[in-house]
């Protein structure tokens, strides 16, 4: 089985959404699913080095897109790839599957991706961002924030919490 993984954040971030995503690709590529990984690039530290602790030593391939890191959250990057550029590493990795860790940027876009290519489609929901809006005083968000969610995994065929 081949999975192909789409997220925001991977280490060398640390974060509750990496370290799953991590720890998932590890379990899947040491019971010999093939994996793949688009995420971020960072700049100080490679997927590799960090990879060998959690990523079963770099046995999942590490796609990274350059990024920019966001202006008040230096920590967190974000990579805009072009969908088109996705849509032909998914037609060249052949995956079963695609699975997107996230709603946003590279999650979004690989779920257009997998739409365009035609290949089945799952979801992970890691964070309320809704309740995150209200949090930070953008209550406003919240309903927009609930209803994309929504959409979002609505296309997926499953839904890991």
């Amino acid at each position: 089985m081949r999975v192909l993984y789409c997220t925001d954040t991977y280490p060398p971030q640390v974060n509750g959404v990496s370290i799953v995503t991590a720890l998932s690709v590890a379990g899947l590529t040491r019971l010999g699913w093939e994996c793949a990984v688009l995420a971020p690039r960072y700049p100080r530290a490679t997927h590799a080095e960090w990879g060998d602790s959690v990523v079963d030593g770099g046995a999942a391939e590490i796609i990274d897109f350059p990024s920019v890191s966001l202006p008040r959250y230096p920590e967190i990057r974000l990579a805009l790839p072009k969908v088109s550029s996705v849509v032909e590493l998914a037609k060249r990795l052949r995956p079963d599957l695609v699975h997107c860790e996230t709603e946003f940027g590279i999650g979004r876009i690989g779920q257009v991706a997998a739409a365009r290519a035609g290949i089945p489609l799952v979801s992970s929901y890691h964070t309320d961002f809704a309740r995150y809006a209200e949090a930070y005083g953008a209550g406003w968000l919240r309903a927009p924030v609930s209803r994309y969610i929504g959409r979002f995994h609505r296309r997926s065929r499953r839904v890991y919490t």
